[in-house]
């Protein structure tokens, strides 16, 4: 994912004007979803925000529409793409936990989708 940077002399309501959030179904599902976009010329940047939250800036408010409205890209990755808004409350926050001593012979998927839901819902295991 690439840096999302815009210019502080920018009018906010202009640049949120531009952005849109998206709720993922699946934690690791944004990235195929952005690899579609950017074959079908779409311009823009994206970042997790909290959660499985993705926030979306597109170069320009058509292409933002023209991505909501093309929904057979995202149906199957996000349960809903809304219209960025300062009012959208985050229900929880992504922690990475990094788990170490574990022998090699016990690294197994459901191993460490236990030891994640000792703490919370486990979104994405990575060896």
């Amino acid at each position: 994912m690439r840096t999302m940077n815009w210019s502080s002399q920018e009018i906010d309501q202009v640049w949120i004007k531009r952005c849109a959030v998206g709720i993922l179904k699946h934690f690791s599902d944004v990235s195929s979803v952005n690899k579609r976009l950017r074959c079908r010329g779409f311009k823009f940047t994206s970042a997790y925000i909290v959660d499985k939250s993705i926030l979306w800036c597109f170069d320009s408010k058509s292409e933002k529409d023209g991505f909501k409205r093309s929904q057979f890209f995202w149906d199957d990755h996000f349960s809903s793409v809304v219209n960025w808004s300062d009012s959208i409350i985050p229900q929880a926050k992504v922690a990475w936990i990094d788990i170490k001593g574990v022998p090699m012979c016990f690294w197994d998927q459901k191993l460490f989708t236990k030891l994640g839901w000792m703490i919370g819902e486990p979104l994405l295991v990575d060896e």
